[in-house]
C-alpha cells in the first residue's frame, strides 16, 4: 500500500461529499456514482452529540436552517481525489457566480435530485479547496496537509465511526488547538502581546488576546463563545480553554480601530511564527503599538517602552536628527511620516477609548504652518504624567522653527467659555513683562491668536529638563543644587518688582535649561497682585524639596530668609491650599470617597426613597 506522500506530486486535489441522515437511503447509489468518477480516500459515520448538532450544523455551514430536513443523526463523510478537476465561472445556490470545481457542483445537484422530498438537500460537496480545508478541519480536526498525510490507499471499503461534536463545541483543550483551527478556516492576525503565545501564555497575567479579522463572523463560529448572539458582532468575548476563562478582542477590517487600507495591509503583511500563530511583521507592530498606546491608551504601560525599543531597534531608521521631549514624541514623529508616507489616516473608532484630539496633532500642524509662516511644526508633549496631553480642554502642544528660531506652541481649537479667550492673551502679555525684567529666567512670548479655532500661544522653546525629573532622579550636583537656590531667589524678586502672582509654583513648571539656567512657565494662572505670600509658600516648599547642604547652607538661609521676609499673612486661600496638601499626602480624601460609597451611599439612597414616597 502506498502513503499519502505520493499525493505531494499527484495531479489532481482533495474533495469531499457529505450524506446527511435523511439521504442516507440512497447511500449505496451514491457511492456507486462518486467511484466512477473520482477515487474515494475514506468514509467517515459521524454522528453529533444531540444538544450540540444545531451549533455544529450552524458553525458548518454558517445558518441553521434546514437541518431538520437533513436530520441530525448520523451522515456520511466521504473524501475523493479528483484526478482531474475543472474550474470554471458557475452560479452556485447561496453565493451566485463564482469560479469552482463544476465537476463537484453538477454532481452535489444530480444527487439532490434523487430525494425522495423535492427540494431536500440530502447532500453537500465542497465546491473549492478553502471549503475542503474549512470543513475537514472542524469536521475531523485535520487540515488536507495533515488528512492526506493519514490516509492509506486503496481504500479498503470501511465506514470509520466517529461520534465527535466540532472542536471547540464544549470548550477548548489548548490554545494551539485553537489556533491549528483558526489558521486552516479564517483569516486572522495577533495585533500584540503575542510573544507567550500558544504554549505560555497564562490569562491572569496577559490579560486578552487581540485579533484583527477579514471575517468576524466567521471568526465567531470557530471560537464559538457561550450565551453570544450570532446575529450581532460583539468585539469582547470569553472562552473557555483548556478549563481557563480566556478573554478575546476581536477586530475586523473596516471598523475603523486603524484605518481600512492599514488593516488590509496588517492582514496582507502577516507572517506565521515558529509557534504557528499569525502575526505581524516589525513595521505593523511598532507602528500600530504606537498608534494603539498612544489612541486608545489611558496610560501608557511600562512594557510598551521595552517592547518599542526593541521593535524601532530592529527597524531600518535613521537616528533622529533633533531632540524631543518624551520617547513617544518621537515614535509619533515616525508614526505620522509612516502613514503618510503608506497614506494611511487617523480614525476616530466608536467601539474603543479613543483620544479625538490626537486625530487632529498633523492636520494641526499642518495649518499652523500655513497661518503663521512656520516651519517643520511638530506635535510634542503626546504624552504626560497623567496619561494624554490635556485633552480635557482641547490644548495640544508644538515645536517649530520661526526665523531659524526654534519656538513652542501651546495650541487650542475652543475654550470652555468666553473667559478663557484671554488666558492666551494674558500668558502673552505677563511672559513678556517678566521676560523684559529678568530674561534669563523667563522665556519670551513671541506672538498670540484669539481667533475662534485658533487659540495659541508662542514662547521660545525650552531646550532642557524639568527640574521634578531632576530632583526626582537625584541628578544635582550641590554646586548644581546652589545655582538652582540663587535662580529662584531672581525668580521670586522679579515676580515681585513685577507685581505679578504666578499662583501655579510647583517643580513640574520649572525648567532647567542645558546651560543651567533656571526657567520659570506657564502664566495661565497668574494674577496682578502686590500679595506675593501664595508664590513664596510654594516656593518654600521647592526649597525644602531641593533640601540643605553643608556646601551651600549660608546661600540656603539666605534665599530662605528673603522668601519668608515676603510671605506676609496668609490669606485664607494659603491657608486653605496649605491643608488641603497635607490631607492630600494622607490619603484622606480617598479614604473619604471609600467611606462615601461604601457606607454614605446607602443612606442617601434610603433618603430618596423615603422623599418619594413623602411627595403628594
Amino acid at each position: 500500500m502506498s502513503t499519502s506522500n505520493a499525493f505531494t506530486t499527484r495531479k489532481g486535489e482533495l474533495n469531499f461529499f457529505i450524506i446527511w441522515e435523511h439521504g442516507r437511503n440512497k447511500e449505496t447509489k451514491i457511492l456507486e456514482d462518486i467511484s466512477k468518477h473520482f477515487e474515494i480516500l475514506g468514509c467517515f459515520d459521524i454522528l453529533w452529540s444531540p444538544k450540540q448538532a444545531r451549533n455544529n450544523f450552524q458553525r458548518l455551514y454558517g445558518a441553521k436552517a434546514g437541518i431538520r430536513v437533513r436530520g441530525t443523526g448520523r451522515f456520511l463523510l466521504i473524501a475523493v481525489w479528483d484526478n482531474n478537476p475543472v474550474y470554471e465561472l458557475a452560479e452556485t445556490a447561496f453565493t451566485g457566480f463564482e469560479v469552482c470545481n463544476t465537476k463537484m457542483l453538477e454532481l452535489k445537484k444530480r444527487y439532490r435530485s434523487w430525494s425522495d422530498k423535492k427540494g431536500v438537500n440530502i447532500v453537500h460537496s465542497s465546491i473549492n479547496q478553502k471549503e475542503v480545508n474549512w470543513s475537514l478541519t472542524l469536521l475531523l480536526g485535520k487540515n488536507i496537509a495533515d488528512f492526506l498525510a493519514s490516509v492509506k490507499t486503496p481504500w479498503d471499503g470501511s465506514f470509520v465511526k466517529m461520534e465527535q461534536d466540532l472542536p471547540g463545541a464544549n470548550g477548548w483543550n489548548s490554545l494551539e488547538e485553537v489556533f491549528y483551527i483558526l489558521n486552516n478556516t479564517v483569516n486572522y492576525v495577533v495585533l500584540r502581546n503575542f510573544e507567550e503565545l500558544p504554549h505560555r501564555f497564562d490569562p491572569s497575567i496577559h490579560g486578552d488576546i487581540d485579533l484583527l479579522t477579514d471575517n468576524h463572523a466567521k471568526l465567531l463560529l470557530i471560537l464559538n463563545p457561550p450565551g453570544v448572539s450570532r446575529r450581532h458582532t460583539p468585539i469582547g468575548v470569553t472562552v473557555n480553554v483548556g478549563g481557563q476563562q480566556v478573554k478575546w478582542d476581536i477586530r475586523h477590517v473596516g471598523d475603523d480601530y486603524y484605518c481600512r487600507q492599514w488593516e488590509q495591509d496588517m492582514m496582507q503583511d502577516r507572517v506565521l511564527n515558529s509557534e504557528n500563530v499569525y502575526v505581524m511583521n516589525n513595521e505593523h507592530h511598532f507602528y500600530s503599538l504606537v498608534y494603539h498606546a498612544l489612541l486608545h491608551k489611558k496610560r501608557i504601560a511600562t512594557d510598551y517602552y521595552t517592547k518599542t525599543e526593541r521593535l524601532v531597534n530592529s527597524l531600518p531608521l535613521a537616528p533622529p536628527q533633533e531632540s524631543f521631549p518624551h520617547i513617544f514624541d518621537y515614535y509619533f514623529d515616525l508614526l505620522g511620516k509612516f502613514m503618510q508616507r503608506r497614506n494611511y489616516e487617523f480614525c476616530f473608532c466608536p467601539t474603543a477609548r479613543c483620544n479625538r484630539m490626537i486625530t487632529k496633532l498633523h492636520r494641526i500642524a499642518e495649518h499652523l504652518e500655513q497661518k503663521f509662516g512656520l516651519s517643520r511644526v511638530k506635535p510634542i508633549q503626546v504624552v504626560t504624567r497623567a496619561g494624554f496631553g490635556d485633552w480635557d480642554r482641547a490644548r495640544t502642544y508644538y515645536q517649530a522653527w520661526l526665523n531659524g528660531k526654534k519656538i513652542f506652541i501651546k495650541y487650542s481649537e475652543f475654550v470652555k467659555h468666553s473667559g478663557h479667550k484671554k488666558l492666551f492673551r494674558k500668558e502673552y502679555t505677563v511672559g513678556n513683562r517678566l521676560y523684559k525684567t529678568n530674561a534669563a529666567n523667563f522665556p519670551e512670548a513671541l506672538f498670540y491668536s484669539e481667533v475662534k479655532r485658533d487659540y495659541c500661544l508662542a514662547t521660545d522653546f525650552l531646550e532642557g529638563e524639568m527640574l521634578e525629573d531632576k530632583i526626582q532622579s537625584s541628578d544635582l550636583s550641590a554646586s548644581e543644587k546652589k545655582n538652582v537656590i540663587l535662580q529662584l531667589k531672581e525668580i521670586a524678586k522679579s515676580l515681585v518688582e513685577s507685581g505679578i502672582v504666578h499662583r501655579d509654583m510647583h517643580l513640574g513648571n520649572f525648567v532647567l535649561a542645558k546651560d543651567g539656567k533656571l526657567k520659570l512657565t506657564d502664566f495661565s494662572h497668574a494674577i496682578r497682585s502686590q500679595n506675593h505670600g501664595e508664590d513664596m509658600d510654594q516656593l518654600l516648599e521647592i526649597l525644602e524639596a531641593i533640601g540643605c547642604q553643608k556646601d551651600y547652607q549660608e546661600t540656603y538661609r539666605e534665599v530662605e530668609s528673603f522668601m519668608k521676609e515676603h510671605l506676609g499673612k496668609k490669606s485664607l486661600r494659603q491657608i486653605l491650599r496649605q491643608k488641603y496638601r497635607q490631607l492630600r499626602r494622607l490619603n484622606f480624601f480617598k479614604m473619604l470617597h471609600k467611606f462615601e460609597r461604601q457606607s454614605m451611599r446607602p443612606f442617601f439612597h434610603r433618603l430618596k426613597q423615603i422623599g418619594r414616597k413623602a411627595l403628594p
